[in-house]
């Protein structure tokens, strides 16, 4: 008994050892193989920010500082709420007290894209007196693709068309669907992609197509399990560049980040957090993007109570 107990602490200790030593193995390389030095792996976007702290100077570095600007719309953007009906509630209710004037769901409304969990969280977002418009993630086309209900696709006989264009006080909103992790985007997307990318200002979207390589995990999107969406989301990421696109927004990831684009000063990256409190890195949040009358641009974290 006496040997077990050594031979399982034994084990106990070697298993956090080396659990220790690949994080520091990681934490080197991305130091420095990915050249990103100490400071860099360690920083860590402040997202908690005092809205008191107002201001009218433009920083080129983030857009998560509100400014004293006149105010020309704002939209409450949820994501990966994965059929938590008490959480999207909650998030509905506070977007309202935020003054949203519309909702963007970016996917993952569900959790295995079930009829009738569609049609409950449908009825909160009619309920909230909110314009509402959603794409699906991947978890939204299971039922479609892999289960119960293969032939009929249930997140667009519930929501209606998964992509589309939305304009709103002189914004052009491209809300794009690439949550199908295999096959990606069909050749009639891409054409509705071209004909509507140059004027638009921001995208919505499930998958990230860009990543942060100075983070762990980054890299969880488009592209991941297939190299012909791989080479889809090269392409869209290709057109977003020479777009005028302002900032792009995705999910998936279950956590929130900022990410300026390397090459082009003006255009930045967010993962908006996940709602659902089941499975997620962080406490359940969503964001709200304030667009002023200048064009600037402010995101905001909103956790749940």
């Amino acid at each position: 008994m006496k040997k077990e107990r050594i031979s399982s602490c034994l084990f106990s200790s070697m298993s956090v050892g080396c659990f220790f030593i690949i994080a520091v193995i990681i934490f080197v390389f991305l130091a420095f193989v990915k050249g990103k030095g100490v400071d860099g792996v360690l920083k860590h976007k402040v997202v908690d920010i005092d809205e008191n702290a107002v201001s009218n100077e433009h920083n080129e570095d983030t857009h998560l500082f509100p400014k004293n600007k006149n105010i020309r719309v704002k939209i409450a953007i949820l994501s990966d709420s994965e059929s938590d009906l008490k959480n999207i509630n909650e998030a509905l209710e506070k977007a309202k007290e935020n003054g949203a004037d519309m909702i963007i769901h970016l996917g993952d409304i569900s959790q295995l894209g079930v009829l009738e969990d569609l049609d409950n969280i449908k009825v909160l977002f009619e309920e909230s007196g909110l314009p509402y418009y959603a794409t699906p993630g991947d978890r939204d086309l299971w039922a479609y693709l892999y289960g119960r209900y293969q032939t009929v696709n249930g997140f667009e006989k519930v929501f209606g068309k998964s992509y589309q264009v939305v304009e709103k006080n002189g914004n052009k909103f491209l809300i794009i669907n690439n949550a199908d992790e295999f096959n990606g985007i069909d050749d009639e997307q891409w054409e509705f992609i071209e004909k509507n990318i140059d004027d638009a200002d921001f995208i919505f979207l499930h998958n990230p197509i860009e990543f942060d390589d100075s983070l762990l995990l980054s890299h969880k999107g488009m592209g991941q399990y297939d190299e012909g969406v791989e080479e889809q989301r090269k392409k869209l990421l290709d057109m977003v560049k020479k777009s005028n696109v302002k900032a792009v927004f995705g999910g998936d990831q279950h956590r929130f980040t900022e990410y300026k684009d390397k090459e082009k000063n003006n255009l930045f990256y967010y993962v908006i957090g996940a709602l659902n409190s089941e499975r997620n890195l962080e406490d359940p949040s969503f964001a709200v993007l304030t667009i002023y009358d200048d064009g600037d641009y402010y995101v905001k974290k909103v956790k749940l109570d």
